[in-house]
């Protein structure tokens, strides 16, 4: 916890006071720099809370709401499973047809399951206005719109296999008997 003695040092807002950590952030490259790590993959802000998450327990009042989707990325990215949740709750809790689409397809990139449930759930109730959203371009192209088919499924109540595991042979139509699927229907 001596690591957050200087917490404003690591975030830019305050001197070093005599500590080797420093913060090299411009508005081009917002990087973090402590003890000669550099972090450069997350905002120094949000690295901040993620800290005081992992070793509070908590953020600082109000983080949660003002930074969620970027402390979402963080807790995927540093595999904090706890704030990942409340990161999903505190974004399925401001859901509108605004940000359905652009919130489903960060749950599709950060391995939120739960949180992209929800917004499926919402865009099946809510699909007209949804799809009229600036967000629906990027659900229609992202993962060559694979979402879209995910949300079309969830609608007509179809189950969707997981993409990210491989069907067997038998699943895939290739296991009858020995026969390749062509010689199953021309037989």
């Amino acid at each position: 916890q001596a690591y957050f003695a200087n917490s404003k040092a690591m975030t830019g807002s305050g001197s070093g006071s005599g500590s080797s950590s420093s913060s090299s952030s411009s508005s081009s490259d917002a990087s973090l720099e402590v003890d000669g790590i550099k972090i450069s993959d997350t905002e120094p802000d949000v690295f901040e809370q993620l800290l005081k998450y992992m070793y509070n327990g908590k953020c600082d009042e109000g983080a949660i709401e003002a930074m969620c989707e970027h402390l979402l990325m963080a807790a995927n990215h540093y595999q904090c499973d706890n704030l990942k949740l409340i990161c999903q709750a505190k974004l399925h809790e401001g859901l509108t047809v605004a940000n359905a689409a652009a919130r489903l397809v960060l749950s599709e990139q950060m391995d939120a399951p739960k949180l992209k449930e929800i917004c499926l759930a919402f865009i099946a109730h809510h699909a007209g206005e949804v799809m009229a959203s600036e967000g629906w371009a990027d659900v229609a192209t992202y993962n060559k719109g694979g979402l879209v088919t995910e949300a079309f499924a969830y609608l007509a109540g179809v189950p969707v296999a997981d993409s990210s595991k491989k069907r067997s042979a038998e699943e895939a139509g290739l296991s009858a008997g020995g026969q390749w699927p062509l010689a199953r229907i021309f037989s």
